[in-house]
């Protein structure tokens, strides 16, 4: 597969050749730059570290930013003056923790207006 006809971010299913479900390299490395030309803000590349926060470590009331370098999100940083594409908060219903949100992304099994069970939000995430 060549990596310039790779376009990425456009499917749910990982797995499809050409349009899996991440953005490839070279749209990640444009909505970057799109960042830094239409607003100033420069993000910086930084070591993926993988956290698997347990429930004892986030609470109701926490916000989760998101920022997912697809170009849609980086539509709506620049629109709204932002870093963030997307935002999560945690909610406790009946002593469950769930994240609350709204989101309407093809590669995201749930839709609209939504809350998902911490656990089942994180594998999704």
């Amino acid at each position: 597969m060549t990596v310039g006809l790779y376009l990425g971010g456009t499917s749910k299913y990982p797995w499809i050749p050409l349009f899996g479900s991440k953005p490839a390299p070279w749209q990640e490395k444009l909505n970057v730059e799109f960042i830094k030309r239409g607003s100033g803000y420069e993000w910086r590349k930084r070591k993926d570290v993988f956290v698997d926060l347990d429930e004892t470590e986030v609470h109701p009331g926490d916000f989760l930013i998101v920022t997912r370098m697809d170009g849609l999100d980086q539509l709506i940083q620049f629109g709204a003056g932002s870093i963030s594409g997307h935002s999560v908060t945690l909610l406790e219903l009946d002593g469950q923790l769930f994240a609350v949100e709204s989101n309407d992304g093809w590669y995201w099994p749930q839709k609209h207006i939504q809350r998902t069970p911490w656990k089942t939000w994180k594998k999704w995430a």
